[in-house]
């Protein structure tokens, strides 16, 4: 563990406010920081303020107070910095890792999120964790899932993966946004083909029913001529068969003349 990780237990409350960014500890580090400065002020500055006797117990009773207080923090150190380790868990991680590259995306969450439980400043996880929710499609997601990383200092190592991951991210949102871009369109087209084919449908049987009026109509015109030529026949069969019948009366009347002319000169030559 390298010595800088050491000298922030030098301030009491000063590991859990870098390491884990606890709000509680934040109480501790202000009163050592006014007892130093008390202190410091009291001996060196203004020494006629109290009686060095009293300055001196009250700076021995603080260095006491500090030790006790490096010696707890160097012992809690460890947890501040690999609380999974310190937790004596199983590390989830490794499987995470594997659970991802078999493409089993929820199994993958399900134990990232355990890790996250255990220790919720673990970079790693989160990025993977990034990773997992933009192959699931919850960009949103793994947007802030990235901006919380960035945000914390345990990141900071991780930047070029961070900002690999955003590349991806952003690739993955507009991406996202073309094939919606390309399903509206598609939508769109298919409206107008729909469309184009109803206008085309009620032409044809504008059409179907303008050419059905048509045949109507000649087969009427049709029907009335013939009609009128059977008329016309009928008339003239009329005609020839009472121009027949006079002639056949005519006939009839030049043949009774034509016997009693006969039978008048065979009267004449008996008398």
């Amino acid at each position: 563990m390298p010595l800088s990780h050491y000298l922030c237990c030098m301030w009491p409350g000063l590991p859990e406010l870098w390491f884990r960014g606890r709000v509680s500890a934040l109480p501790a580090a202000i009163l050592f920081a006014v007892a130093l400065n008390g202190l410091l002020i009291a001996r060196f500055i203004y020494p006629q303020w109290l009686e060095p006797l009293l300055v001196r117990s009250v700076f021995w009773g603080f260095v006491g107070i500090w030790f006790v207080a490096f010696l707890r923090a160097t012992r809690t150190l460890p947890g501040l910095l690999a609380p999974r380790r310190a937790a004596g868990v199983k590390d989830h991680y490794d499987a995470a890792r594997t659970e991802f590259l078999k493409g089993r995306w929820f199994e993958s969450e399900a134990l990232l999120a355990q890790c996250l439980d255990v220790d919720p400043r673990d970079a790693l996880a989160m990025l993977l964790l990034a990773s997992v929710y933009r192959k699931t499609n919850r960009l949103s997601a793994a947007a802030q899932t990235l901006d919380a990383l960035a945000a914390l200092e345990t990141g900071d190592a991780w930047w070029l993966e961070r900002e690999t991951e955003e590349r991806r991210l952003e690739r993955a949102i507009n991406e996202l946004k073309e094939a919606k871009e390309a399903a509206a369109k598609d939508a769109e087209l298919k409206g107008s083909e729909a469309k184009e084919a109803e206008a085309k449908e009620t032409a044809a049987k504008e059409a179907a029913a303008k050419q059905s009026e048509a045949v109507d109509r000649v087969v009427e015109l049709s029907s009335s001529g013939d009609g009128e030529a059977a008329g016309e026949r009928n008339s003239n069969d009329a005609d020839r068969a009472s121009s027949e019948e006079a002639k056949n009366k005519t006939e009839k009347i030049a043949a009774e003349l034509a016997a009693s002319m006969v039978a008048i000169d065979v009267k004449e030559d008996q008398s």
